[in-house]
């Protein structure tokens, strides 16, 4: 399964519709905790307030499993335990790889890891999900650990004399958060130290635009600021 960018459910014997995905979503992101059968039928009513009755969501589960086919293992992709716990089974997530690339590609300073990290994100996390029960600090930390993971890529290629490689992580970044100012500020460097100095406005003037769409003064950090006009007063480097 795929989120790091829009919801992507690949390798089923059918295609899900849209209340099955959203099931396979929510177990997946449950973990192998799960859920409780009460707690699924909560998530997957029209609201907080509407559970899915109980008749509905073993209706639900059952057509979900037949669409979802058998694991390599024989078993259902969607287990219960006696305690009518559901989990998700043999379904892996973009997210946990990424995870794990990422903090290999920090503890080595591996530009490697990083960028086989920053291939599988696709866009912005989840993008076009609006499911009422997707929790926003969730996404958040995902995005978060996104940028940086392509902040931290995007120096290590600039310290290793690697500029359009440095500008192309930051932009990798920045497709999954482009409010991310730390990005914008990696990529107008990466570009005035390839002496792109157009592109270095290019990245500044799309700063600011991404900047007003979600700050309230519509003004971006003073570091970014002042990055700026520090390259925009500095020869072009050679």
């Amino acid at each position: 399964m795929s989120i790091l960018g829009p919801l992507e459910i690949t390798g089923t014997v059918a295609d899900l519709q849209p209340k099955m995905a959203e099931l396979v979503l929510a177990l997946t992101l449950a973990g192998p905790t799960g859920l409780r059968n009460i707690q699924l039928a909560a998530m997957m009513g029209p609201d907080p307030d509407t559970p899915k009755p109980s008749d509905q969501l073993r209706e639900l589960i059952t057509r979900t499993r037949g669409k979802l086919g058998k694991a390599p293992d024989g078993q259902a992709r969607i287990l219960c335990d006696s305690a009518y716990v559901y989990r998700v089974h043999a379904i892996t997530l973009d997210w946990n790889r990424f995870q794990e690339l990422a903090d290999r590609g920090a503890k080595r300073n591996s530009t490697t890891d990083l960028w086989d990290a920053l291939a599988l994100v696709r866009g912005p996390v989840l993008d076009g999900c609006y499911h009422w029960w997707l929790e926003t600090p969730v996404i958040e930390n995902i995005r978060a650990e996104i940028v940086d993971a392509a902040d931290l890529l995007a120096e290590l290629e600039l310290d290793a004399g690697r500029p359009d490689r440095s500008a192309r992580a930051a932009r990798q970044g920045l497709a999954s958060d482009p409010y991310a100012e730390q990005l914008w500020r990696a990529l107008m460097r990466a570009e005035y130290e390839a002496g792109n100095m157009s592109r270095v406005h290019e990245a500044w003037k799309a700063c600011l635009k991404a900047v007003a769409e979600v700050s309230a003064d519509g003004d971006p950090h003073p570091e970014t600021a002042a990055l700026y006009r520090r390259l925009a007063a500095a020869r072009r480097p050679a």
